[in-house]
């Protein structure tokens, strides 16, 4: 069934944010594969493009907040 937001999408995307924050000359490989992981969800009909631009913002907005709430861990 179709469902908002695309939870591969919004996983991805966060991983993606995480990981280009944590290693950056990995950047760029890692947002293409969540970007391919996003395409595959239309390309298989499972989501609309709507469900997997939701979860793309959804996946940037938690990966930001992990990625600043562990340098605010680390400064305490």
């Amino acid at each position: 069934d179709y469902s908002f937001p695309s939870g591969h999408t919004a996983v991805s995307f966060a991983a993606a944010y995480v990981l280009g924050e944590s290693y950056p000359k990995f950047k760029l490989p890692v947002y293409l594969l969540a970007s391919l992981i996003a395409f595959s969800r239309l390309v298989l009909f499972v989501h609309y493009p709507t469900d997997v631009l939701g979860g793309l913002v959804i996946g940037v907005m938690c990966g930001y907040v992990s990625v600043h709430c562990l340098k605010m861990k680390v400064k305490s």
